[in-house]
């Protein structure tokens, strides 16, 4: 059954004028963020806090067990000969600390606070990847060394992004809320 070309646009117009008329529509009210920070940098600040209090939990756990196993002294005792090289770990957790705090307490030197927190993180990353790697070749590495790869890989990346999110809260100009 082929319709008539002819006949579509009447069919149209028919439909067009004897449809029932609606109430005039209001329109809507365009629903905008306040001019503030942004809800997902505010979202990310949130998580971000957690992820600095977990990071300063682990720094600190990391850097007891360097203390514990540190090489010299008498077995079983603590000892600190080999904790002044890695002293850089236990003032990168208490920055964590420190920057969770002002990040959940919504200060206006939070985003100073995380970016010097990321400078900190950045460079304790990369002279531990340069100390784990430069033993030797990399299927010669002991799974101790691995891990420390790993651990420091996810400090590096930790690092960005802390610098990420301190530079676009940095741009806005407003603290940081909960």
């Amino acid at each position: 059954m082929a319709s008539d070309p002819e006949q579509t646009p009447r069919k149209l117009i028919y439909l067009r004028d004897h449809a029932g008329r609606g109430r005039t529509r209001r329109k809507r009210r365009r629903r905008e963020p306040p001019a503030g920070v942004p809800q997902d940098l505010d979202t990310e600040g949130i998580w971000l806090a957690r992820g600095l209090l977990a990071l300063f939990a682990g720094l600190l756990l990391n850097w007891v067990g360097l203390v514990a196993t540190a090489p010299g002294g008498v077995p079983g005792e603590v000892s600190t000969a080999g904790a002044i090289p890695d002293l850089s770990h236990l003032v990168c957790a208490g920055l964590a600390l420190y920057a969770a705090r002002s990040v959940r307490g919504s200060q206006t030197q939070a985003p100073i606070v995380v970016a010097i927190l990321a400078g900190t993180v950045l460079l304790v990353a990369l002279q531990g990847l340069g100390t784990a790697l430069v033993g030797g070749p990399l299927e010669h590495l002991t799974p101790g060394t691995r891990a420390d790869v790993l651990l420091y890989t996810t400090l590096l990346g930790f690092g960005l992004w802390c610098s990420s999110w301190a530079l676009r809260a940095r741009g806005t100009g407003e603290p940081t809320a909960d």
